[in-house]
């Protein structure tokens, strides 16, 4: 008796996820991949608030339009492939489509002579995709074996923009129920964004 346990409180809201964007420093590397992340960008390059910061449309993110989010330092360019290294990290929940095995791409990464991006993809916290240090294959695949076709389990994606890749690219996380082919985006129905309760973590002393 007499510890004091904390109790971490969140809920769910159906129809998308979070996305989160940094323009990256090398410190003197060359290679992105191996760089320091800056503070996240959260301003639009007209100086409003980030609007694309709750991704509505599946795990899909357009590298120019309105997400391309500048930041102080980063001038009015924003964070495209012209401009800087950068990278959307994307997290939320994810519902499989009614199966335990499931497919997953990380789509149109390195096509149209990108050669530099890179991707990660987390499930229920492990490594799904992990292409990052180098890449095997454009598009590249994972595959993961849910415990239950209609559990709700954690989903995380970070893409890798690099300078000089094509400025506008649709980056996508897409799913299929069968191994090479069938991919798709991911219905918003089964995406959810998670926000923490105001006041968590409660603390809470247990006596006997």
């Amino acid at each position: 008796s007499g510890y004091t346990h904390y109790l971490y409180g969140s809920w769910l809201a159906k129809g998308g996820v979070t996305a989160t964007y940094y323009a990256l420093t090398t410190d003197g590397q060359a290679d992105p991949t191996t760089a320091h992340f800056a503070a996240p960008s959260d301003v639009l390059t007209g100086g409003t608030a980030a609007a694309t910061k709750h991704l509505t449309g599946g795990m899909s993110a357009t590298t120019t339009t309105s997400n391309a989010a500048a930041s102080p330092g980063w001038g009015a360019v924003g964070l495209n492939g012209a401009a800087s290294d950068f990278v959307i990290r994307m997290s939320g929940m994810y519902t499989p489509n009614a199966q335990t095995q499931m497919y997953f791409k990380g789509a149109n990464v390195a096509t149209g002579g990108n050669d530099g991006d890179r991707v990660k993809l987390w499930i229920d916290n492990k490594i799904v995709i992990d292409q990052w240090n180098s890449l095997a294959a454009v598009s590249p695949t994972g595959s993961y074996l849910f415990d239950s076709a209609t559990g709700i389990y954690d989903i995380h994606a970070e893409f890798l923009k690099r300078l000089a890749d094509a400025a506008s690219v649709t980056y996508d996380i897409e799913e299929s129920i069968t191994a090479l082919s069938g991919y798709a985006a991911i219905p918003t129905t089964r995406l959810y964004m998670k926000e923490d309760l105001s006041g968590s973590p409660y603390s809470v002393t247990v006596s006997t």
